[in-house]
């Protein structure tokens, strides 16, 4: 299955403003003063607002570190300024046009002097590299000091609003303006990441377009050879198989895990026996049928594959075997990843903390499969694994193309481009 990360799609979707950022700040810093941030603007500290306690539609919008994360009745400041991440998104810099309230998650400045529009000063934040000062706990943060310690160009205020409407314009993708000669270099150069930037764009979306299109033939054959045929018990066509070992505590244990979503299964480190303690393993063999007794519900179902022989699983790990000549492990675990099949797990999984909600054996047992010919489903295992191969290629291009984002902008950043 091709997906993007977040930060990927985050990427894409900004490649052009980071460049034209970075760039234009870049050149600002050869022609204009710099000045500390600690005599630029002003640092505010957050203040704590419960969720149960903002509202719905309330006058002022409320931001966390991460950006708008609700409205509220009251404001800390009506005037904009620019959030600045405190803690989780350390030093992520968020535009408040109509200012608002800030939780204590994060900061909010302001200019110190009339010679600094807000917006411009969001932006410079924007050029800003703060990795090396942010610090690095199970929650990243950065502190008020660290941040004044930076420096930005200050250019005249008509510059700044030139270069805050340019910047404008290529975050809301809208024909860009003339910028004044100094800048007509950078402005070329941020025209090709453009351009660069929407071929790989396109060429994305044709390949999602192409992922789609592969899923809705798999679906469209799938119900064709489905229909008007028997349904049986799980435990009637793939019954529930334990393999457990006695641990050795002088061997290496090499574990298999399953990925959510559909996503297949990996190979996790080996544990030596010592570590196991008193923890069960069983043995998978390749075509078991295996889900995560936790994350069933979202999709953590896979097919042992051959160079998964010899891994084992915790009790955590159902596996099913189907009874031969009646079903294949590859077609049901097809239909266990359709809509139906995962809301049948979703209903077999009674919730509980967070995303884990445990897959009951009983329940999995009763759940009814589609049973179509057995030569049926050999076909169709023939056509998902013809057709994995070009998601595998497709898969290979993406990564390819999400490679080729990063080196464009550093081609860019060295003036190469």
């Amino acid at each position: 299955m091709i997906k993007k990360t977040a930060a990927q799609k985050r990427l894409l979707e900004n490649a052009t403003l980071i460049a034209a950022t970075r760039l234009v700040f870049d050149e600002l810093r050869q022609h204009f003063p710099i000045r500390q941030l600690s005599d630029a603007m002003t640092i505010f500290n957050g203040r704590a607002l419960k969720k149960s306690n903002r509202v719905i539609d309330g006058e002022y919008d409320v931001y966390g570190s991460g950006g708008k994360v609700g409205r509220f009745s009251d404001f800390l400041s009506d005037k904009p300024f620019v959030v600045i991440g405190r803690k989780g998104s350390a030093g992520k810099p968020t535009y408040a046009p109509n200012g608002g309230w800030v939780i204590d998650t994060a900061y909010y400045a302001q200019p110190s002097n009339s010679d600094i529009d807000t917006r411009f000063l969001f932006y410079a934040l924007s050029s800003l590299d703060f990795s090396d000062d942010i610090i690095s706990t199970a929650i990243p943060g950065i502190n008020q000091t660290a941040i004044y310690s930076y420096d930005i160009p200050v250019p005249p205020i008509e510059l700044q609003i030139e270069i805050k409407t340019y910047l404008d314009a290529v975050a809301e993708k809208t024909t860009l303006p003339k910028l004044s000669p100094p800048f007509i270099a950078v402005s070329h150069t941020i025209k090709r990441v453009e351009a660069l930037t929407s071929r790989i764009t396109a060429i994305s979306a044709i390949k999602e377009d192409q992922r789609k299109e592969i899923q809705y033939l798999l679906l469209s054959l799938f119900k064709t050879i489905t229909e008007n045929v028997r349904w049986l018990p799980m435990r009637d066509v793939a019954p529930l198989v334990r393999r457990p070992i006695q641990i050795d505590a002088s061997i290496d244990y090499p574990e298999l895990g399953i990925r959510s979503f559909g996503r297949g299964t990996f190979h996790k480190p080996a544990i030596s026996g010592v570590m196991l303690g008193t923890k069960r393993l069983f043995r998978i063999e390749p075509r078991d049928l295996i889900f995560n007794n936790v994350f069933a519900w979202e999709g953590a179902v896979a097919v042992a594959k051959n160079e998964d022989v010899d891994r084992f699983g915790s009790h955590r790990f159902i596996t099913c075997l189907p009874i031969d000549k009646l079903a294949t492990s590859d077609f049901l675990c097809f239909y266990f990843l359709t809509r139906e099949g995962l809301e049948k797990l979703g209903t077999a999984s009674p919730g509980g903390a967070g995303r884990n909600r445990t897959l009951g054996l009983n329940a999995l047992e009763n759940i009814l499969v589609p049973v179509p010919e057995y030569d049926k489903q050999v076909w169709f295992d023939s056509v998902q694994a013809r057709l994995a191969s070009l998601r595998e290629l497709q898969s290979e291009t993406q990564e390819e193309l999400s490679a080729l984002l990063p080196s464009v902008l550093d081609r860019a950043f060295k003036g190469e481009l």
